[in-house]
C-alpha cells in the first residue's frame, strides 16, 4: 500500500468584502497587512478574518508571511471559538486540520463541521495523534466515501492497530 497524493484544496477569496480583499493585496501597507495577518482586521467576521489569515500565510512578504504563519499554529482563542462555522471556507478548513491534526479538542470541532472535505480528513489522518485517528475512525460513512482516509490511518503510525483493522 502506497501514499497516494491528495490534491490540496485553495481558498475562496472571491466572497470576501472589499474591505478584507484590500488587505490581500500585495500593495496594502505591510502594517496594516501584518496586523491582518493576526486575525486582527476591524469590520470583519471571524470566518473572514481566519481566511484572510490562511491566505496570507503564503504571502510573497517574508514578515507578513511569518506572522500568518504563527496565528495559525497557536490559533487566538477568539478566531477558534467564532470562526468555526458553516461560512467557513472548507481550504481554510483543510490547512487548519493539518495544523492541529494532534489536537483533539479542535479536530473534534472541526470534524463536525458540515464543510470538511473528505480529502482534508484524509491529510489530516496521514499525521494525526492516537485521539484524533480514533475520531476520524468514529466516521463510517466517511471513510466508506473517501477509502483514502482509511489507507492514511493505517499508514499513520500513531493510530492503534486495533484502529485501522477496524477501519
Amino acid at each position: 500500500m502506497s501514499a497516494e497524493p491528495i490534491d490540496r484544496l485553495s481558498p475562496d477569496t472571491s466572497k470576501l468584502p472589499t474591505n478584507a480583499a484590500r488587505l490581500l493585496d500585495e500593495k496594502t501597507p505591510v502594517p496594516l497587512r501584518t496586523m491582518a495577518s493576526r486575525g486582527v482586521a476591524p469590520g470583519l467576521k471571524p470566518h473572514e478574518a481566519l481566511l484572510i489569515v490562511v491566505v496570507l500565510a503564503s504571502a510573497t512578504d517574508a514578515t507578513v508571511a511569518a506572522s500568518a504563519t504563527a496565528t495559525l499554529e497557536k490559533l487566538p482563542p477568539h478566531l477558534q471559538t467564532s470562526a468555526l462555522t458553516k461560512d467557513l471556507d472548507p481550504a481554510v478548513i483543510e490547512v487548519l486540520a493539518l495544523k492541529n491534526a494532534k489536537n483533539a479538542e479542535l479536530m473534534q470541532k472541526l470534524l463536525m463541521l458540515p464543510q470538511i472535505a473528505s480529502t482534508s480528513v484524509a491529510l489530516a489522518a496521514r499525521v494525526s495523534s492516537e485521539a484524533v485517528s480514533e475520531l476520524i475512525a468514529t466516521n463510517e460513512e466517511r471513510m466508506l466515501a473517501e477509502p483514502r482516509i482509511i489507507e492514511a490511518l493505517y499508514l499513520n503510525k500513531d493510530t492503534r492497530m486495533s484502529t485501522a483493522d477496524r477501519a
